[in-house]
């Protein structure tokens, strides 16, 4: 089967569902598909193969995002000519919150060619202004890719019982969990530093790392030997830096930078906590990586997340933007190795 992938930016320009999509690829080129992928350049066109035989267009686009609001938000001009020079039997889009997705899934109803579209939570916690702006969003365009979609891939039920909200059918949607590579991320006690407490995704607003950071303002003042490692890149990055700085903590809390995915699987190993302050989240890959190193994490009580934790069981749920908190479930776990142990089984 040919199949074309279309998302707005795809690994190693970026992590999190662009690395997502990556891996689906590879997987159905491991099956005996052929994967076309397309996606957004920032500087020029080109046509690239990548690892397993997947073959990438890398487009030339708009990007109309804003900073702090979202890294890349691409506009892809050339994107439906593209596909209709393809020979292609199911196109799958990711992400119904991107322009990307809107061409791909009205280019395919056009060459009436089945489209999939995997739902990577419904929306994103960025404050009120751009809450709003994604209700308006979801309530007309969304609801069209909804309706125009051949079937919905959502990550869990919370997500499912949400799209059917926006106008999609019930029978469209298939519920398919995050997968993760378990032979990479497996437990190591043996490379475990004490008091080393890590975070891995995005900075963006929805990850709730400002609350983080106040939280470990608390933590730090109780237990001298604690360190934050934060694991990533995104459009905030820069300002939680100069926030760290406001408030001293550079030695407590160091900025790691973008690993990958057998990198990230040594600094989890080396972890005594895991660490999700999320305001919102689809279905984690980062909490299921350090769930699978054995790792005991805390985390928000919210959709997708609780699909996963359940509380003081393999892990502790504590309320979203509430820093005190989270420095006390830190503080309990680093006090009590029993606790600790028992959560990360």
């Amino acid at each position: 089967m040919n199949i074309a992938e279309v998302t707005h930016v795809f690994y190693p320009q970026g992590i999190g569902d662009p690395f997502n999509a990556y891996s689906y690829s590879l997987q159905h080129v491991a099956k005996g598909h052929n994967v076309t992928v397309i996606t957004w350049n920032k500087s020029d066109s080109s046509l690239e193969r990548e690892k397993g035989n997947v073959t990438v267009y890398r487009l030339p686009g708009i990007n109309l995002s804003r900073i702090g609001i979202r890294t890349d938000y691409p506009y892809l001009p050339t994107l439906p000519s593209l596909l209709r020079s393809l020979e292609f039997d199911v196109l799958h889009a990711n992400s119904h919150l991107f322009l990307t997705t809107v061409s791909a899934i009205m280019e395919a109803k056009r060459m009436r060619k089945p489209a999939v579209l995997t739902v990577h939570g419904v929306t994103a916690a960025r404050g009120f202004k751009v809450n709003m702006l994604q209700q308006i969003y979801l309530r007309t365009i969304g609801t069209w890719i909804f309706k125009n979609a051949s079937r919905i891939i959502c990550l869990t039920k919370s997500d499912a019982v949400e799209v059917i909200k926006y106008g999609c059918e019930p029978k469209k949607i298939r519920i398919i969990p995050n997968a993760i590579d378990t032979d990479i991320f497996s437990p190591n006690a043996e490379n475990e530093v004490d008091g080393l407490i890590t975070w891995v995704g995005r900075f963006v607003p929805e990850k709730g790392l400002k609350h983080l950071i106040l939280a470990a303002i608390i933590v730090c003042a109780k237990h001298k030997n604690i360190k934050f490692h934060l694991i990533g890149d995104g459009p905030l990055k820069i300002s939680l830096i100069n926030l760290v700085k406001k408030c001293h903590m550079e030695d407590k809390i160091l900025f790691r930078g973008v690993m990958n995915k057998k990198q990230i699987a040594h600094a989890l190993t080396q972890s005594s906590i895991f660490i999700l302050p999320s305001l919102s989240e689809g279905l984690p890959v980062s909490l299921l990586e350090a769930m699978s190193c054995a790792k005991p994490a805390i985390a928000s009580n919210i959709p997708g997340v609780n699909d996963l934790i359940m509380d003081y069981q393999n892990g502790i749920l504590v309320p979203p933007r509430d820093s005190e908190a989270i420095a006390n479930a830190i503080i309990l776990l680093v006090n009590n190795k029993m606790l600790r142990s028992g959560c990360g089984t």
